[in-house]
């Protein structure tokens, strides 16, 4: 509907990262990460964001330690 290299779809790679990892397959979510990532800093640039605040990159840094934890619990 988007397109995927819209804005919108960041929220629709996050979950797609999150059921790879439930099911187990992690080289799966590593690559809905990457295109996180590629996408985020994308619109930055797009909108002339040249830092984020630390409270964005904890959020970051919180949400995918989550994920990867998710992805632990799925091995075990």
């Amino acid at each position: 509907m988007y397109g995927d290299d819209r804005e919108q779809m960041v929220t629709t790679y996050k979950k797609m990262a999150a059921i790879s990892i439930s099911i187990g397959q992690p080289a799966s979510a590593q690559k809905y990460f990457r295109k996180i990532e590629e996408l985020t800093a994308a619109f930055e640039a797009k909108h002339g964001v040249t830092e984020r605040t630390d409270a964005q990159v904890k959020e970051a840094l919180e949400e995918k330690s989550n994920l990867y934890f998710q992805q632990y619990l799925a091995a075990n």
